[in-house]
């Protein structure tokens, strides 16, 4: 592996390890949103630790987490876009999709596979990047 995959790879370990802040993030946010359902700030804050999950998950590789948030950003962003509040089953929703991202980042980091394995991903998927 060369410095380039080497640097990659801790990127993505580096995002890995990030992945319960994020959760605990969105997790707040929804909590807010529980005791105050119109908030367009609270929301906002949801949308937005989402969308910083689903590019960095699709950057690196990482399809399941991507696409778990991927679906509660849309949800939010209808919701800003239309100036409604989200449902208790729709954040219900989202709180299972967070609970699913801190799932995977969990087996991903403590995975076997080695960094080389890593690393020629990033070979074969010269530009996945989304934001």
């Amino acid at each position: 592996m060369d410095d380039w995959e080497s640097t990659l790879a801790g990127l993505r370990r580096a995002f890995l390890d990030r992945i319960p802040s994020f959760a605990d993030d969105a997790e707040s946010a929804i909590a807010s949103l529980r005791r105050e359902p119109r908030s367009i700030e609270h929301l906002s804050a949801l949308r937005l630790v989402l969308h910083k999950i689903v590019g960095s998950g699709g950057s690196f590789g990482l399809a399941g987490i991507a696409a778990n948030a991927a679906a509660s950003e849309a949800l939010c962003r209808e919701h800003l876009d239309a100036a409604t509040t989200p449902t208790v089953d729709q954040l219900d929703g989202i709180e299972a999709h967070v609970a699913s991202i801190r799932e995977e980042a969990d087996l991903e980091r403590n995975s076997t596979a080695p960094l080389e394995s890593e690393a020629h991903m990033f070979r074969d998927s010269s530009s996945v990047i989304s934001n």
